[in-house]
Parts: C-alpha cells; sequence; structure tokens
C-alpha cells in the first residue's frame, strides 16, 4: 500500500532541471577545493608520524599499569650507535623508529607481544634528533629508552624530531601524563 502512494507521487515528477545539476556541481567543486588540502594536510608525513607517536606512547603507558611490567619505549634515533646491540642484535639495530621492549626472564629485551605496539620506523622526513632528559642529559644518536612503570608513571623525556628537514618539533613527555605534548621547536627543561 505504502509502495503504491511513493510510486504515484513520483510520477509526476520529471528529474533534474539542467540549471539544479550545475549548481549542485558547483557546490561540490568548491567543498572539493576546500577539503583536498585539509585531507593532504592530515595525511602528511608529520601528522601521521606524530599520531604513530602519540598512540605507541599513550598504549605502552596503558599496557604497563594493566599488565602490572615494565614497558620500554625506545627511541631508536636517526644517527645509528652501538652501545645497547650486545642485548639483543637486531632490536637495537634500528634507526629512525620506535619500539616498545619487554625484559624476559633471561634478561634479553624483545619486542612487546601486543600487536599495538609493534615497531614502526619513519620515513627520512620525519627525523627522531635527539632526547634530553629532565636532569639534563641529551642523547643524540643510537637508543633511548624511557621506561613505563606498572604503577602508571614513566620518565620526564623531551624528544626532538625534525620534519621535512627545517621544521623542528619537540615531543614532551611528562611523567605522570598517558599522552605527550607537541610543541613548536626545540624545547628542553627548564
Amino acid at each position: 500500500m505504502r509502495h503504491r502512494r511513493f510510486i504515484r507521487a513520483l510520477a509526476g515528477r520529471e528529474g533534474f532541471t539542467l540549471v539544479e545539476l550545475i549548481v549542485v556541481i558547483s557546490i561540490f567543486a568548491v567543498i572539493s577545493m576546500i577539503v583536498a588540502p585539509r585531507i593532504a594536510n592530515f595525511m602528511s608525513a608529520e601528522r601521521s608520524g606524530f599520531i604513530v607517536l602519540r598512540a605507541v606512547l599513550a598504549k605502552a603507558f596503558d599496557d604497563a599499569f594493566v599488565n602490572g611490567r615494565t614497558n620500554y619505549a625506545v627511541f631508536h634515533l636517526y644517527e645509528r650507535d652501538v652501545e645497547l646491540s650486545k642485548f639483543n642484535e637486531g632490536v637495537f639495530d634500528r634507526v629512525n623508529a620506535i619500539s616498545v621492549l619487554v625484559l624476559t626472564p633471561e634478561g634479553k629485551f624483545q619486542d612487546s607481544p601486543h600487536r599495538l605496539l609493534k615497531h614502526h620506523t619513519f620515513p627520512d622526513s620525519f627525523r627522531l634528533e635527539e632526547a634530553v632528559f629532565s636532569g639534563g642529559q641529551t642523547v643524540r644518536r643510537g637508543n633511548v629508552l624511557v621506561p613505563f612503570y606498572p604503577g602508571g608513571s614513566s620518565d620526564d623525556v623531551v624528544l626532538h624530531v625534525l620534519v621535512n628537514g627545517t621544521e623542528q618539533r619537540s615531543v614532551r613527555m611528562y611523567k605522570f601524563l598517558k599522552e605527550p605534548s607537541i610543541e613548536q621547536g626545540y624545547t628542553s627543561y627548564e
């Protein structure tokens, strides 16, 4: 019954006029001109790099708290160093990446078993340059281990990231906050 009424209501209509179609197409064109650059910007290496970095750090924080174990976020800086290769040859040979490691009963570091905490390598346009600790120590090459403790804390660290070869950003991790903040320029602890 309803179906017949609907067909009768549409029977008198012929379709859209050419002017209506041109107006709709023009509106879509204007919207796409506004939205397309924003989508490209959203999907840029800078934005996706910071999204991955923040997500991995927040998940490492949660995973340590929920599972009652210490997770180690490892920033594999752009400049290589071999100081930790004796602990696990494959894990500490990575460059320009982030990993979350756990310590095995044998005293070896291995990648976290959680699939959301898997190793992620960044493109060259997103370079992990150095890490600055709250005591003023700066590490410019190799691997930086930041523990996430079961009690819901980590260490205060600022990670300096060079984006597209010119833009300096700082990722500031606070001891009791789950998500780091991202700041313009290279900052340090005052």
